[in-house]
């Protein structure tokens, strides 16, 4: 304050007041010094291009895009991409203009050989560090690879853009292995669903909550309380085991481990993700309530058919009855 007690702002000057006559502090940016405010009173956030260069603002303070028209912005003036979700920042807290496909001739900056350098950033929303040539390094230092379009590709060789330009954020199951994506490049959940994002595309829990990350940034599947009475047992190597079922709905039995087996004892195969897949190689079908339905298999190896029940169809076109447990009786009881 000063000698009268009236608040001053970081420029030793006292603060302006409101129409309430309350005093205003001002928002400081990345570089210490307050940030301006527009015609209406609004904080002006600096936004860069993908190239770090500042963009212009017009008279009344709001930046202008590469459309000549101002960046959309939230109620206390942060700016905003056109879908509405929060821009990213930089290393250094600075707001980056990520463009769209069809704004990207107009925004984007060009390698020496011709791409578009799209901007990509961590799971946190900075930009990741460039080259002296411009192109997006990893932290070890290596040039993130392109498609033949020019679009950055993750470690597994997939674009990590989607079609409508978010990015596509990798999730990783609760065993730390990457969980697998569609053709689109959405990440699957293990009931098979794309699991859902918000508008700048990072991945959400069931109840709309973003996704926790590790100590390396990457986003975790947490299961619901639901999915943990599914995925209740693990394994030594800390894979969880996917409820499985008869088709008609009773469980397998399990070995020592707490891993499902048939009913020759054989301990049934995983994939990757650990998740449980059929005497064909394929991963086994899920019933409404998420359970993996191993079939039973004939003489010859191949799964029986079941009718609408999940109950087993023998050769006369009848269903093979079971005991309590699932298991299939001969016609004596047997």
């Amino acid at each position: 304050k000063d000698d009268s007690g009236k608040p001053i702002g970081p420029d030793n000057q006292v603060l302006p007041t409101d129409d309430s006559g309350n005093y205003i502090y001002p928002v400081i940016g990345p570089d210490g010094q307050p940030l301006p405010t527009d015609s209406t009173g609004k904080t002006v956030y600096p936004v860069h291009g993908p190239d770090g260069t500042p963009l212009p603002t017009d008279a009344s303070g709001a930046v202008i895009g590469p459309g000549g028209e101002p960046i959309p912005t939230d109620t206390s003036g942060k700016p905003l991409s056109k879908d509405g979700s929060p821009l990213p920042t930089d290393n250094s807290g600075n707001y980056v203009l990520v463009p769209t496909d069809e704004d990207a001739s107009i925004t984007l900056p060009t390698d020496s050989a011709g791409y578009f350098i799209y901007p990509i950033v961590h799971p946190d929303g900075t930009l990741l560090a460039t080259d002296s040539t411009g192109s997006y390094i990893t932290d070890n230092g290596e040039v993130i690879d392109k498609n033949e379009e020019g679009k950055p590709l993750g470690p597994n060789g997939e674009v990590t853009i989607d079609a409508s330009g978010k990015p596509i954020y990798p999730v990783r199951g609760p065993d730390g292995t990457p969980l697998p994506t569609d053709a689109s490049g959405a990440v699957i959940g293990p009931n098979g669903e794309p699991i859902p994002t918000d508008a700048s595309g990072r991945p959400l829990a069931q109840d709309g909550s973003p996704l926790p990350t590790d100590s390396q940034g990457n986003y975790i599947l947490v299961p619901s309380d639901d999915e943990v009475t599914k995925l209740h047992s693990t394994v030594s190597s800390g894979i969880y085991i996917y409820p499985i079922t008869h088709p008609d709905g009773t469980p397998l039995g399990t070995d020592a481990s707490g891993s499902y087996i048939t009913q020759d004892g054989q301990i049934i195969a995983k994939n990757d993700e650990g998740i449980p897949i059929g005497p064909d190689g394929s991963v086994l079908p899920t019933d409404d309530a998420g359970n993996y339905i191993y079939p039973v298999r004939g003489p010859d190896g191949t799964p029986l058919p079941t009718d609408a029940s999940g109950a087993v169809i023998g050769p006369d076109g009848e269903p093979i009855p079971t005991d309590a447990s699932g298991k299939p009786l001969s016609k004596d009881g047997s």
